[in-house]
């Protein structure tokens, strides 16, 4: 009897102990540590459209700057501020070329950490900044927050060439809704802080409901067809089933359900993306082992930002 109690005695600390470090994966709170939460790795994927095939790049930081501008110029906070996360995007030709020359899209985009009764955290859109190329030309436009307006500021240009006689700027307000947001380029980082990631893979099912701000508005909706026309679209990103693969790995499908569009994550057991398909654009992204030393320029570079 003392050593099926000593048995029992020693399952229940480590099932207490399993459970304190599962309740942190899947319940972040205030207190929770941004920084052991964050991944930070910068990620590569092979990008294939109707186009032809290409590299996706994109990292998270955690930083004190309390803007873009003060993040591309690597400039801290002074004053004793929560962080702030950044998830840096950018599209690029697979070819030897300068950094300028192969991108072909950049994101940048910033969001302010807030908690919902102290226990669910949410990434609130602030700002962000988003360039494309069309037929050798870059058109730009940028997001800003105007918090007494409850609108989003939003500047357009068309040129490269003085961009000061092609600015366009207006005020989008917010829609009247109780959802949280999330920038589109940062849909896997907000389900992943906000606990519901980890938590859908372990029970197999759940859905979240939020609104997607579409941070390269209005010039990704030109690019891509399938995107709704608008700066703001209600969604829900819910649990659509578990896949083996055919090397014997576990993945895990979400969906991104824009009306009728539909999108889809695959994350792996540690809720990482590795896969993303949207069909109707024929876009597929699949995550590359390892990324190449010569992708990085293009992710570091902050001349095209300006």
């Amino acid at each position: 009897m003392r050593n099926d109690g000593f048995l029992l005695k020693t399952i229940g600390i480590v099932s207490l102990q399993l459970c304190l470090i599962g309740c942190s994966l899947f319940k972040n709170s205030k207190n929770s540590d941004l920084s052991v939460l964050v991944d930070k790795k910068i990620q590569q994927f092979h990008y294939t459209d109707k186009n032809g095939r290409f590299s996706h790049l994109s990292k998270v930081d955690l930083s004190s700057s309390q803007n873009l501008e003060d993040f591309l110029a690597k400039k801290k906070s002074k004053i004793n501020s929560d962080p702030k996360i950044f998830v840096r995007r950018v599209l690029e030709q697979n070819v030897a070329k300068s950094s300028q020359e192969k991108v072909l899209e950049q994101s940048l985009t910033l969001s302010n950490p807030g908690w919902i009764k102290g226990e669910k955290m949410v990434l609130r859109p602030e700002e962000a900044h988003f360039s494309i190329w069309f037929e050798g030309k870059k058109y730009t436009s940028s997001l800003k927050i105007l918090k007494k307006e409850k609108s989003f500021e939003l500047i357009t240009s068309n040129s490269i060439g003085n961009p000061s006689k092609q600015n366009s700027k207006k005020l989008i307000p917010f829609p009247k809704t109780q959802r949280s947001f999330c920038f589109f380029s940062a849909i896997a980082t907000c389900m992943k802080l906000n606990g519901f990631l980890s938590q859908a893979i372990l029970d197999e099912k759940g859905s979240e409901e939020f609104v997607v701000v579409w941070e390269g508005y209005p010039y990704f909706q030109e690019a891509y067809a399938d995107v709704p026309n608008e700066l703001f679209s209600s969604a829900e990103f819910y649990y659509d089933g578990k896949i083996k693969t055919k090397e014997g790995d576990t993945e895990h499908r979400f969906v991104l359900g824009l009306g009728e569009r539909k999108v889809f994550y695959h994350f792996n057991d540690d809720a990482e993306l590795i896969k993303f398909f949207w069909i109707a654009e024929g876009i597929s992204m699949v995550r590359k082992d390892k990324v190449l030393e010569s992708s990085l320029e293009s992710l570091e570079d902050d001349s095209n930002f300006e």
